[in-house]
């Protein structure tokens, strides 16, 4: 077969068998050039230049640097350092408030995320109308069916013909009403706290 490796033995040689009970199985190991063992005793400390010896210097490399990994911060970075009086945000050193109102969105961000992945312990069947919801302004929107809504967002802009899909909407919305045209979405529901 073309796949075939042919080794160098001359035919007739004997190879290094083990004996284990009345079976002689033979001894397949990695070898150099010169027959020396190259792969290496499976040791805390194995022979150097061997495979395992190798790897081991490798893990050991990797693990001499893991203490290092996050301590290293990049030329321009920015730092932000909670206060009790707000927030302290500097870059190389400069404080302004333009950097103090970027951290606070972006952290005020970071806070909604995080609550709006906590479950929700309030949720109401909406009737679709044009009048705002009895709870105030949802958070989500669940609907049974997909359809289309006319929506007034927290903000008051409203959306005519917003699409609905079957099941959690992560929008917030004020005002939820049947639309202009189209089919209406059907089973939905508010989701606040």
């Amino acid at each position: 077969m073309a796949d075939n490796l042919t080794t160098p033995v001359p035919a007739g040689t004997v190879l290094a068998t083990k004996d284990l009970g009345t079976r002689q199985l033979p001894l397949n190991g990695l070898l150099d050039q010169t027959g020396a063992d190259a792969m290496g005793v499976v040791t805390a400390a194995p022979a150097a230049n061997t495979l395992l010896g190798r790897l081991k210097d490798i893990a050991d490399a990797i693990i001499a640097r893991l203490p290092l990994l996050g301590t290293r911060t990049a030329a321009g970075s920015v730092s932000v350092t909670p206060a009790s009086d707000g927030f302290a945000v500097s870059v190389n050193g400069v404080a302004t408030a333009a950097k103090q109102d970027l951290a606070k969105t972006t952290l005020d961000a970071v806070l909604a995320a995080v609550v709006a992945s906590e479950p929700a312990s309030v949720y109401v069947p909406v009737t679709l109308g044009n009048t705002n919801l009895t709870g105030g302004a949802c958070r989500s929107i669940v609907a049974e069916t997909a359809g289309r809504v006319n929506l007034k967002q927290p903000d008051g802009t409203v959306r005519n013909n917003y699409p609905l899909f079957a099941g959690l909407n992560p929008i917030g919305a004020l005002m939820i009403d049947n639309p202009a045209t189209g089919t209406a979405a059907s089973g939905v529901w508010a989701i606040y706290s």
